[in-house]
Order: C-alpha cells, then sequence, then structure tokens
C-alpha cells in the first residue's frame, strides 16, 4: 500500500471528480465528511464507468453502481474498486494497494 496525493480541496470544486492516478481512472467522492476515491473500471468487463445523475454507470452492460459506495444496484455483491482518502490541512491522500 502507498499514498498518493490527490491535491488540494478547492482542486475539486465539484464532486464527483473525474481523476487519474498512476494511468488509472477514477471518482473522487464525498459522503458527509469523508472522501473516498472509487475505481471507474467495471469488474465485470473492464469498461470505464460513467457518473449519470444520482449513479455510476456502466454503459457497456449497463451496471449501475452506488456514486457513495460503489456497491453494485443490480449485481448483488459486486462492487467498484473504493480508496480511503484523508484530508489534511486542505490536501487530499489516497491510500491505494496498487
Amino acid at each position: 500500500m502507498h499514498k498518493i496525493e490527490l491535491g488540494r480541496i478547492c482542486d475539486f470544486p465539484t464532486l464527483p471528480a473525474e481523476i487519474e492516478v498512476a494511468h488509472h481512472p477514477y471518482f473522487l467522492v464525498k459522503t458527509g465528511e469523508a472522501y473516498t476515491l472509487i475505481s471507474r473500471i467495471c469488474p465485470h468487463a473492464g469498461y470505464t464507468v460513467e457518473a449519470y445523475d444520482d449513479q455510476f454507470v456502466c454503459t457497456l452492460h449497463y451496471w449501475c453502481f452506488d456514486r457513495n459506495t460503489g456497491d453494485c444496484l443490480n449485481v448483488s455483491g459486486e462492487k467498484l474498486k473504493t480508496y480511503p482518502v484523508v484530508l489534511t490541512d486542505d490536501l487530499l491522500t489516497a491510500v491505494l494497494d496498487t
């Protein structure tokens, strides 16, 4: 596991924000006071997930994911990978396993 600096909180005026970390696409989300990094790669077929209204959707097979937790809404037990994000002195840092 290693820590990756994502940027200052002011760099993300609108959430969820699409960001790239180490050449991989993610969403940065905020639920209450907690921040999370959620993978934009669908666990089913590896297609890129997009933000639509209040969900994240894989447009290849229309798997839908909760935009706060990454849990799949139409396939039980599936979810997008999530990583904790720590806010320290206005700097967001993710803890990744890659």
